[in-house]
């Protein structure tokens, strides 16, 4: 669909929008020191810590994992709610001392 001046990601389609606020995030956390530490770099610091850390074995429904693998979706969530969480964060910290939020 070609772009059409004067026409918004809105009118356009729930998926436009979409795509349009997904493009506008990635910009904004890829400009953001804080935003590109906590996004990136936290999850795979933490991630290297406890698998350095656990060195043994659990048993899940009859199967042996190695703890460090099965702590990876943990650490997985617990990156997305961090980085999600201190964007919000900075990101309001940014608003309310430029003046936008009083």
């Amino acid at each position: 669909m070609p772009l059409i001046p004067g026409r918004s990601a809105r009118s356009r389609g729930p998926i436009v929008l979409c795509a349009h606020q997904a493009r506008y995030e990635l910009l904004t956390a890829g400009r953001n020191p804080r935003a590109r530490f906590f996004t990136v770099f936290f999850g795979v610091v933490m991630l290297v810590i406890f698998a350095g850390v656990f060195h043994g074995r659990t048993t899940v429904d009859g199967v042996h994992v190695k703890l460090s693998r099965y702590s990876v979706f943990g650490i997985l969530a617990m990156s997305i709610v961090l980085a999600c969480d201190a964007n919000l964060v900075a990101a309001i910290a940014t608003l309310r001392a430029t003046g936008v939020l009083e």
